[in-house]
Formats: C-alpha cells, sequence, structure tokens
C-alpha cells in the first residue's frame, strides 16, 4: 500500500527494470533481488583523482568475481584483478588462477602475511587447526612473550624430503631417525646406531 513517502518501483508483482540506450542493464524482481544483466556484469567506483576499483564477474577471468584497480589514477581501465573468488570456491589475491590451494596469495618482492595484535596474550594462536567437524584445535601457531608457539594435542613432526626427520611426541620427547624416541632425546644414524639421552 501506498504512504506518505516518494516511491520509485512497481506495486504489483512485476520487475522495475533499468534500460539505457534501448539495452536492459539491470533490473529488481519482485522477489527484491538486484540482478544486472550480461555476461560480464561490473560495478565501478569512480573518483576525481584516486584509484578507481571495479567490482565484476567474468571480465577479466572466466567463472570468477574480480575486484580489480584501475590501471592509473582516476583512469577507467580495469585489467589485472587484485582479488579473484573462483565459481570452486578458491581466492587468490594478486593471482589470477587459484588453483592449487583455496587461498593463493602471490607476494611478488614483498611480504606475505602480516600478523600482529593489539592486546597482550601468552597464548595467542595466529592459526588454529581444527579438526574433520570443526570441533577441536588439533594445532595451532603462534607467538606469545617473543616466542613462536608451536602446538600439538599429539606429535610435532618435522619433514624433508616427504620422509620425517624429527618428532616431538606428546610427552616431550625428542627423536631424531626415530618415530618412537623412548627418552627425552634418542638420535638414530642412517646406519642404524643411536643414543639415548
Amino acid at each position: 500500500s501506498q504512504d506518505d513517502n516518494a516511491h520509485i518501483g512497481t506495486y504489483s508483482n512485476h520487475d522495475f527494470v533499468f534500460d539505457t540506450n534501448s539495452t536492459e542493464r539491470m533490473r529488481i524482481d519482485s522477489a527484491g533481488n538486484v540482478i544486472q544483466s550480461g555476461t560480464s556484469p561490473q560495478y565501478q567506483f569512480v573518483t576525481p583523482s584516486n584509484y578507481n576499483f571495479q567490482i565484476a564477474v567474468q571480465e577479466n577471468v572466466s567463472n570468477a568475481l574480480e575486484i580489480t584497480p584501475s590501471t592509473a589514477a582516476g583512469g577507467t581501465t580495469f585489467t589485472t584483478p587484485a582479488v579473484v573468488v573462483k565459481s570452486d570456491g578458491n581466492v587468490g589475491i594478486n593471482e589470477t588462477n587459484p588453483s592449487t590451494a583455496k587461498l593463493v596469495i602471490e607476494t611478488g618482492s614483498g611480504s606475505g602475511i602480516d600478523l600482529y595484535r593489539s592486546a597482550t596474550n601468552a597464548n595467542f594462536e595466529a592459526f588454529r587447526f581444527r579438526d574433520s567437524t570443526n570441533a577441536n584445535t588439533e594445532a595451532s601457531i603462534g607467538w606469545g612473550g617473543d616466542q613462536l608457539r608451536l602446538n600439538s594435542t599429539n606429535n610435532i613432526v618435522f619433514v624433508t624430503g616427504n620422509t620425517e626427520r624429527m618428532r616431538v611426541d606428546s610427552s616431550g620427547n625428542v627423536g631424531i631417525g626415530t618415530t618412537a624416541p623412548g627418552a627425552d632425546l634418542e638420535i638414530y644414524t642412517s646406519s642404524g646406531g643411536g643414543n639415548a639421552l
């Protein structure tokens, strides 16, 4: 029903369509969804002198949502996406084809990820690795008191060349060359000799 406010739209069960140059550009359907027409719908945020940004679908990358800065300050050319979200859920930052992992960051010569905290917490966990049901934390990486902390509910294993080289088991024993250290420190060589401390 109408009220005292100004309205632009339809009062019947029909879509509200926006056209330019006799071509549909966007519509709001009867359910309230905003739909932009075309195979690569895009939204541009333009300022007079700063870098502009474009949010688009399949503009530069197939099957992807893109956030792209202009190629120059005040420009209207958008060719290299800064962020890409592919249809398979993979996300790329400065990477237009994030096919190797769920999150791919191409850093060039700069830093990759900076983490900082604004409050003191001796057991701060920057990364937490959860179980398959996301119910429990199995391991974490963090820092506190100027110390890097590796924490695991079971073992911490060090691997090179797909081969285990060292582990700290859940009781605190350290094994080098052995997967079952029976002392505080147990070292085995490739020839089979070993020493336990």
